[in-house]
């Protein structure tokens, strides 16, 4: 197992499959992140503060 370990760590030559999946991720997750900050900032920007609900 020492050395599927060090293969995965090992900088080399990536399949087409690997490198379609971390371009896949790296176009998607940052501006799905982005839309879903924004989305609650716009849908609790007039919510009451936490303290004032706990009252």
């Amino acid at each position: 197992t020492a050395e599927f370990a060090r293969a995965r760590i090992a900088p080399g030559p990536r399949t087409p499959e690997e490198v379609a999946t971390v371009l896949a991720t790296s176009v998607v997750i940052p501006p799905a992140a982005t839309w879903h900050r924004l989305a609650g900032a716009w849908r609790h920007r007039h919510a009451p503060a936490w303290r004032e609900v706990a009252r």
